[in-house]
């Protein structure tokens, strides 16, 4: 019967496995996925199995000639989305050889590819992913991490201090590395490209190369310390958005890019447990909106290990890049040294930012320009577990 032609439900063709033992090598995946009306939540949840896998819509007799027991993946629990009446958490298993080897290509192309146009689905999103020990051993991973790059520049017991290039289009060459250069001596770390600068008309990607490397040796020379620039290598359609939503949420990126292991965490979205074996740990990066005003919240919310990147913050100074630069730079360690010195440098925050700039005028000038200044918003993004603060505070 499994294999008579024509259409037969996909629980029936074997995507359903509510008994399912999971093993050790799967890959398994979470989906949120809104049946059209009238379409069962297990048949649905069965259907994105079998479309992320081995299906089609129709039977097909060329299963005979494969391992298609083990090559189905299994959709083995649906639970309904707190809060919601047509939502629905569909927890699926796939066999380790449905992927390639280190291809994350591969990978996102089997789970969040074709299955995305199923019309018995009204809406789908991927929540969250286990990958194998046995999967992740195929993968480089970062080149370096967190560790090379603190040894590389030479930043210790401190968040990095970093920013975008502004504009991020438009520069031409000459004027980029001007911007690299004001930046890198004022005190910042490293600078680097925005996400949608590569190799344009107005400045190819050798131009920006060549003028962005001699600001940072003059800015070397200048200062004696470590500096850099990163730059964008990728693709030239490449666009990295980001990452924003509820601040449970982002909590739950940001110790999946630092921890070896990750437990399951639900308010901050992690439904699997995750052993990222021996992978490097990759340093996240806050930006956007933020400026030398919320050092104290900013060392508070996110430790040592994180880059703090003021773009706007540090290039939309009045006095000029350079005086930006040093604002953040006084600012970030007039903050660690409290911190360091056993002080409460939360409650104490504007009270030692305003110490620090009775002797720092670009420090006084940005806190004046921007004191005021904060993003709150409403979380439209969350778990769907537990109830979380809509705002920043």
């Amino acid at each position: 019967e499994r294999y008579e032609s024509g259409v037969i439900p996909y629980a029936k063709m074997g995507y359903w496995d509510p008994d399912y033992v999971i093993k050790d090598t799967d890959v398994l995946a979470l989906f949120r996925v809104t049946p059209q009306p009238g379409v069962d939540p297990v048949e649905a949840s069965a259907a994105v199995a079998g479309e992320s896998s081995t299906a089609t819509w129709t039977v097909v007799w060329t299963d005979l000639l494969t391992a298609c027991d083990l090559y189905r993946a299994k959709a083995y629990k649906v639970e309904a989305v707190p809060n919601t009446t047509d939502q629905y958490f569909a927890f699926i298993a796939y066999d380790l050889d449905l992927f390639e080897e280190g291809s994350i290509a591969n990978l996102t192309a089997s789970i969040i590819g074709n299955v995305f146009g199923f019309k018995a689905v009204k809406a789908l999103r991927l929540e969250d992913m286990r990958i194998p020990v046995a999967y992740l051993k195929t993968f480089q991973g970062p080149a370096t991490g967190l560790v090379v790059e603190r040894e590389r520049m030479d930043k210790f017991g401190r968040p990095f201090l970093g920013a975008t290039v502004k504009p991020k289009l438009g520069l031409s060459g000459k004027n980029y590395g001007r911007v690299v250069y004001e930046g890198l001596k004022g005190g910042l770390d490293f600078l680097k490209d925005d996400e949608n600068i590569n190799s344009q008309p107005f400045m190819r990607w050798k131009e920006r190369f060549l003028y962005s490397m001699e600001g940072v040796n003059r800015a070397v020379a200048a200062t004696g310390e470590v500096k850099g620039h990163y730059m964008n290598v990728t693709a030239a359609t490449m666009v990295v958005g980001k990452l924003e939503g509820d601040p449970l949420m982002i909590k739950g990126f940001y110790n999946t890019l630092l921890q070896t292991n990750l437990e399951i965490n639900l308010p901050q979205g992690i439904f699997f447990e995750q052993d990222w074996a021996s992978l490097r740990k990759v340093t996240p990066v806050a930006s956007g909106g933020i400026h030398c005003g919320q050092m104290h919240q900013l060392l508070d919310y996110l430790g040592n290990d994180v880059v703090l990147q003021f773009g706007g913050g540090t290039i939309g100074h009045p006095d000029g890049i350079q005086a930006g630069a040093t604002a953040n730079r006084v600012a970030l360690e007039a903050m660690v040294m409290a911190r360091n010195e056993k002080r409460d440098y939360v409650a104490e925050g504007p009270e030692i930012l305003n110490d620090a700039a009775k002797t720092c005028g670009p420090l006084q000038t940005a806190l004046d320009l921007w004191k005021d200044i904060t993003f709150n918003y409403t979380s439209t993004d969350t778990a769907d577990f537990v109830e979380t603060p809509t705002a920043n505070v």
